[in-house]
């Protein structure tokens, strides 16, 4: 699979230790919105087969978890590229190769900070809605938004309203009572979601482990 000058490709454990620095630097960045994987989480995953790269001139830039191990659905559960190689659209290839690769007839769920601009473009032009919140998941006000892939032949709704992200009581409210999160933008420096009507009644066994806060480790580095 290759995308201008990088390719993305499944990883091989050779690969892990490349993948762990990579988790560790992205989570670690000033002002960063993401979460490092659990210990063992991306080990095992490369191990299942369910880990992608993107490698440029032979180096592994970025990788993308799609965990495959639920019996009834599939969870992205993180994606992280090096500071250095972002707006190349890495990101993006290592989204659609894992789309293209997981099973149609099993939805497609994932979890990131309503704040994280850059993820939730992504998510969002590959035609996926946010559809849960989760407040304080991983401490006062890191909220995290909860998305689904749209089902084949679905489009994304027109925006009805827009809210800030810090807004969190005004616009997971809304996630209640028939709306979904479709889009978002930059208004005066703070990233704004753009809500549809979509109400949703769906639910998956990956994201049942958010409802419990007790139980909860680090599932998305987004």
């Amino acid at each position: 699979m290759g995308i201008s000058n990088f390719t993305v490709r499944w990883a091989a454990p050779a690969d892990i230790p490349r993948i762990l620095w990579i988790d560790a630097e992205c989570a670690t960045l000033p002002g960063s919105l993401l979460m490092p994987a659990p210990p063992g989480e991306l080990e095992s995953g490369v191990l299942a087969g369910d880990v992608l790269v993107a490698e440029s001139q032979h180096t592994v830039a970025g990788y993308l978890h799609l965990d495959q191990q639920y019996p009834h659905a599939v969870y992205v559960a993180g994606v992280a590229v090096l500071p250095g190689m972002r707006r190349r659209g890495m990101g993006a290839a290592l989204l659609a190769a894992a789309l293209g690769s997981a099973d149609p007839e099993l939805p497609v769920y994932t979890v990131t900070s309503p704040r994280n601009l850059v993820t939730l473009t992504m998510f969002f032009a590959q035609g996926f809605v946010g559809t849960w919140a989760f407040p304080n998941l991983f401490g006062p006000q890191e909220h995290r938004l909860g998305m689904r892939l749209l089902p084949s032949g679905e489009t994304l709704p027109s925006v009805r309203r827009w809210h800030r992200a810090t807004e969190f009581t005004r616009w997971s409210g809304l996630l209640d009572r028939g709306y979904a999160a479709v889009r978002v933008a930059i208004s005066r420096g703070v990233p704004v979601l753009g809500l549809a009507g979509y109400p949703s009644t769906d639910s998956s066994p990956c994201l049942h482990r958010f409802q419990q806060p007790a139980r909860i480790s680090p599932p998305y580095a987004g």
